[in-house]
């Protein structure tokens, strides 16, 4: 079983970390200047391309601790089952249509944007892209997460097996096959198996999530220079910093969580699979109707302001969505028959409510 403690920091992480992947994905992404050529680019760089980065890794492992907490009532016809409908779901509703979309606009010049894909004049290969990420994220990119993490969730007894025959010594292994794209395109984000399965085994083997709480001002402190660093030398490649990030962040949480905001935040955690889905296409919109009214020079405000404008909107709709018709907003995060939220004290979740 989780502890309230423990519940109450994976539910705040969730939050926070959702609203950080938000903020990864205001457009446009990266900074046209050196990082460290002013202090606002420093800033945008530090977290949206350093810190937040890392958010993905966190929520994968939180995800595979959650599913091998009680092992033995893992099956994998019931596994198959929900995941599909908490995952794969929420990716194909929230991404075909929109496939769909994008390709009467392209197909009649309606919008002069210049998106990933461009899908007129159609090609098999770029539709099965944009559509189910074959080879690369798909047209709703903050959903690739969900393809790869519902693979993984349909590979649980691979690690589930490793974990009980190689423990510990094997997550090197895995983090070393995945990151060298030894599997090919089976899994787009490479760090997502080792944290996975990092997962798994601190389930399996009861480890104490609080044991290192004690560290918290050194681990915030070391999360802090390392996402400064990252910025301050342009590093584009982050494997070994979001790596390094997964633990640190999971400690530096630990005084925040014990506070009054922390369990606020925690109870947000609700909403956050809404505003996952939702705002990638959110921040998009913000950004046209933006860049069409405000000067260039006032960027850094929309880039301050657009996470909370996106986040809180998505939350509130969510939040009057589910009052008004509680059986369609269950369908559009793929909780299907259930229509009363859990309490974060409760029980926690992963990305998806899983």
């Amino acid at each position: 079983m989780v502890s309230e403690a423990d519940s109450v920091r994976i539910n705040l992480l969730r939050t926070v970390l959702i609203f950080g992947i938000v903020v990864v994905h205001i457009p446009p992404a990266m900074v046209e200047a050196p990082p460290h050529s002013d202090v606002f680019g420093m800033v945008k760089y530090s977290f949206s391309r350093a810190l937040f980065r890392a958010a993905v890794p966190v929520l994968t492992v939180i995800s595979g601790y959650l599913l091998f907490l009680r092992p033995e009532r893992l099956a994998y016809r019931s596994v198959a089952i929900q995941k599909s409908q908490r995952l794969l779901w929420p990716f194909l509703l929230w991404n075909i249509p929109f496939v769909a979309l994008l390709y009467v606009i392209q197909s009649r010049g309606m919008l002069a944007h210049d998106f990933r894909f461009q899908l007129y004049p159609a090609d098999m290969s770029v539709l099965l892209d944009a559509a189910f990420a074959w080879r690369e994220g798909p047209l709703n990119y903050p959903l690739n997460f969900l393809r790869d993490l519902f693979v993984l969730m349909l590979a649980y007894p691979l690690f589930l097996w490793l974990a009980r025959i190689a423990g510990w010594w094997a997550l090197p292994a895995v983090w070393l096959f995945f990151v060298f794209n030894l599997d090919g395109p089976i899994i787009n984000r490479a760090l997502m198996p080792a944290c996975f399965y990092l997962g798994a085994l601190l389930a399996l083997r009861k480890v104490d999530l609080q044991k290192l709480d004690r560290f918290w001002p050194v681990a915030i402190v070391v999360l802090i220079a390392a996402s400064v660093a990252v910025a301050w030398f342009d590093i584009r490649n982050l494997t070994y910093f979001k790596t390094l990030a997964v633990p640190l962040i999971w400690i530096s949480a630990a005084p925040l969580a014990a506070t009054g905001t922390g369990k606020w935040l925690a109870g947000l955690g609700e909403y956050s699979f809404f505003v996952f889905l939702t705002h990638g296409f959110a921040v998009l919109a913000l950004w046209l109707v933006w860049s069409q009214v405000a000067p260039p020079g006032a960027y850094a405000i929309f880039w301050v302001l657009a996470p909370f404008v996106v986040f809180a909107g998505a939350a509130i709709g969510f939040a009057v969505l589910r009052t008004l018709f509680p059986h369609l907003a269950d369908i559009l995060i793929g909780k299907f028959g259930k229509t009363k939220p859990r309490r974060a004290t409760q029980l926690p979740e992963g990305i998806s409510g899983d």
